[in-house]
């Protein structure tokens, strides 16, 4: 499995968690507490994609947008799309755990 491959698998598992709000007093599960239940929102979704990419060695940011209320992973992959610039890296950003643009890796 190549880079591209392995950020697209990675990519698509978390994609195919059910987006659902957790509830209680945080509205976050951990990592492992959206794996277990197999559903997330936003941030619980975000947080565990951002977790496992690191592992993968894939330089990623998580985003959160007080305005909104939604949180965001980017990547750091050579590729199109909306990005920004973070600690002088291009950041691609992913929106609703959807790729933005076309991985070029």
């Amino acid at each position: 499995m190549d880079d591209r491959d392995k950020v697209y698998f990675i990519i698509s598992f978390v994609q195919n968690i059910e987006y659902k709000r957790p509830g209680g007093e945080l509205d976050l599960l951990p990592p492992l507490g959206t794996l277990a239940t197999r559903f997330g929102d936003c941030d619980t979704k975000s947080l565990l994609l951002y977790i496992l990419l690191e592992r993968a060695g894939v330089d990623c940011v998580m985003y959160w947008s007080h305005q909104y209320k939604h949180a965001m992973l980017g990547v750091a992959l050579n590729a199109r799309g909306n990005y920004k610039a973070h600690n002088g890296k291009i950041i691609i950003l992913l929106k609703q755990l959807i790729l933005v643009g076309r991985l070029v890796i």
